[in-house]
This record gives structure tokens, sequence and C-alpha cells, in this order.
């Protein structure tokens, strides 16, 4: 495609493969730091700090609890009985989980499923085990395990073909000892390509990268109806738009990651998405303040805006997707750190990257 000639063309005539640390740690301007030596591993890539398991007995209410405690969004899932990975468990799964159950009370008629019993329902869906959970399905982060030592190359291929993180497993103890997402390569690759000089001619109006219908809600929608738009399209945020159509933020799983906080104030989960948008994103930001921490807030770029810059907002803001926007606020597209890996794996073959 578009995306692919341009990328070529930048990085085309470019003969020095330089060795694994040239590549991961040097800044050396003088080298376009985009390719990726053929003998780099997941050795080479930093650690992203203590990995977090949980066991397949845990509830799901309390695994929701323990990624909130954590600040992740999701972790490995560990049968101690059979001694291995069932998968990940995903703020995604357990959102699908919750919304589910909510449905009930508002799509069946009221005298097929009363509230009160709803709600009960929706306190046992909470006593799920991750490992009942995850005996039905794959997760929406599939699990793509590698062992220690394993080539980059491969690990940068799964996580632009079917994973969004790669767990590299320990060849002694057979358990995960580093999680490799899709946002951490995101910015070793974005350090890569501004010391390179690269991809500051190309955009996302040049390359036609994330001109793609986006999905929104208005500000003014039940905040039900922005989980249930995730949930059945598979997307992990949705654009929130004024009645004129205008950007004016996002809503993500990461807000669904806080629902454990909001709960503690005193609010269950029905009246939770009871609220509007606007006043959902509003209590999300709070509570994000009273834990120190920032609520993401949606970042935008223009159809010219040249791709290094995109790649740079992905790599400070740690936001998993940059909305589009036009010239008048309109959204027009959106470029995810999942774009970013297949424009990564689709220039490998022959550039070696």
């Amino acid at each position: 495609g578009a995306t692919l000639t341009i990328l070529i063309s930048i990085m085309s005539g470019v003969n020095h493969i330089p060795d694994v640390h040239e590549h991961l740690n040097s800044n050396d301007k003088g080298t376009s730091f985009f390719f990726i030596a053929p003998s780099a591993t997941t050795a080479d890539v930093p650690m992203s700090g203590k990995v977090v398991e949980f066991d397949s007995k845990m509830t799901t209410g309390a695994a929701m609890h323990a990624l909130a405690d954590n600040g992740i969004l999701s972790a490995p899932v560990y049968d101690a009985t059979k001694k291995e990975y069932l998968g990940f468990v995903d703020v995604f799964d357990l959102m699908s989980l919750a919304v589910g159950v909510d449905l009930l009370m508002h799509i069946l008629p009221a005298d097929m499923v009363k509230r009160p019993r709803s709600q009960d329902e929706f306190n046992k869906s909470k006593q799920i085990t991750l490992g009942e959970m995850l005996s039905d399905k794959e997760g929406f982060c599939p699990w793509c395990p590698v062992e220690e030592g394993e080539s980059f190359r491969v690990v940068v291929q799964l996580l632009s073909t079917k994973a969004r993180r790669v767990p590299v497993i320990s060849k002694t103890t057979g358990k995960v000892v580093q999680i490799i997402s899709q946002s951490q390569i995101t910015a070793l690759l974005y350090e890569r390509i501004q010391a390179g000089k690269v991809l500051t001619e190309a955009s996302p109006g040049n390359t036609g990268m994330g001109m793609k219908p986006v999905f929104t809600v208005k500000d003014s929608d039940q905040a039900r109806a922005a989980f249930q738009l995730m949930v059945e399209n598979n997307v992990s945020s949705v654009c929130v738009v004024d009645e004129s159509g205008d950007i004016l933020t996002a809503i993500s799983t990461k807000d669904i990651r806080l629902l454990p906080r909001l709960e503690s104030a005193g609010l269950d989960q029905s009246n939770l998405l009871d609220l509007s948008v606007r006043e959902f994103v509003s209590l999300v930001r709070r509570v994000a303040e009273k834990d120190g921490k920032s609520h993401a807030a949606c970042v935008t770029v223009e159809l010219n805006t040249p791709l290094v810059t995109v790649l740079g907002k992905l790599a400070a803001t740690k936001v998993h997707r940059v909305y589009i926007q036009d010239g008048h606020k309109k959204p027009t597209g959106v470029i995810s750190v999942s774009d970013v890996m297949v424009a990564l794996e689709q220039v490998q073959p022959d550039h070696k990257i």
C-alpha cells in the first residue's frame, strides 16, 4: 500500500546493519536506528518492571481489583495444578463480562429479569474464577509466548500479527520473566527513528495510515453505550464527540480499570453505566488524580502530522492510539500501536529490520 511504499523509499539505500547494542542503545545520529540487527534477542529489550501474574483460582472480581492496584491492563494466569499458563486476563475480558451481565437488565423485558435478581447475577459474575473464564475462550490478548533469547524479529512479528503482549518464558523455571508490549516496542522504535531522522515527510494524509472509520459516542450518551460499542467491535477505546461531531475526549478500557476505585466511592456498577459519558469521564479523572495519576487525554493529530511526530505522541503519552482529525475537529481516522507494528513488520523481509 501507500504506507509501505513511502516507508521503503525513505529507508532505501541504507546498507549498514549495526550490531545489537549499537541498534538498541546508541544515539549516534549517523545511523538509521529504524533497523534491528538480526542478532537482537529478547535480552536486548529493557525490562519494563516486575511481572505480576494471577492464580487461575482468583475470581474475576478480585482480578479487577488486582489490576487496578498494580496499575496494569492485563496479567498472565497460571494454573498451579496443571503447572501451565492459561493465557492473559485483560481488562477488556472483565469489561465484556460486566457489560454482558448488565445488559440483561436493560435489554430483556422487566418481567423476565427483575433488577434485584440481575444485580445478584452481576455479583455472581464477580465470583467466576479466571480458570473458568479462560476455559471457554481465548482472552482479548492472545497468548503467544516465546523463550528467553528468542529473536527480536520473532517478537515484532508476533506483535504485528496476532499479539498485543508477548510473554517471555524462562528456559529453567518455565515461568514468565518478562512481558514485551506493543507500546514498549513503539517507544523503542520512536527513539531510533528520531535519531535517524526518518519518517519526517510521511504523514497520515500521504500514506493513508490510520484512515479508517472511527467508533464514536456522544458525550451525552450513557457510559453503557460506549462500553457496549467496544465489546461489539472488539476495540479498546472509542472517541467521544459533542453534538456537532467535534472530538472532545476518548473513553477506553483503562477507565474500566478504575472501576474498583469508583465502587469504593459508593457507586455500584449499574449506577456507573447509567451516567452520561461526560459524567463518567469526569468521575474517572477525579479518581485518577486522587490516586496520584493523570487520566490520559484524547491525543489527536492532523492529516499532515509527520509520522515521526505521531510515534512520538504514542511513546510520550503511553496511549494505545491517536485520533486523526480534519481541519474542523472531526475524527477521520485512528492510528493504533497495532498499525505501527504492522507497518514495521511489512518492511522486514527486504530491509533486514
